[in-house]
């Protein structure tokens, strides 16, 4: 079992919107080997997700099973 660390690491202006940014990590230093870190950016006033970045697990049509990516919601 695993258990992961929420860490409040920015607060900035983005997008022309306050937000927050926490940095997910697992606590087991061996997994920590292995795995990166998740990075989430929240607008602070909504507590809406605006952004994510670190690993997925979507599938896509070229095969890859492990990829890296940044996704940003805004309205």
């Amino acid at each position: 079992m695993f258990s992961l660390q929420a860490k409040k690491v920015k607060v900035e202006l983005w997008e022309d919107k306050e937000t927050v940014i926490f940095l997910l990590e697992l606590r087991n230093p061996f997994l920590r080997l292995f795995l990166d870190d998740i990075a989430l950016r929240y607008e602070i006033g909504s507590r809406q997700l605006l952004t994510y970045e670190g690993l997925s697990n979507i599938k896509f049509l070229s095969g890859a099973k492990r990829v890296y990516m940044t996704i940003s919601h805004l309205q």
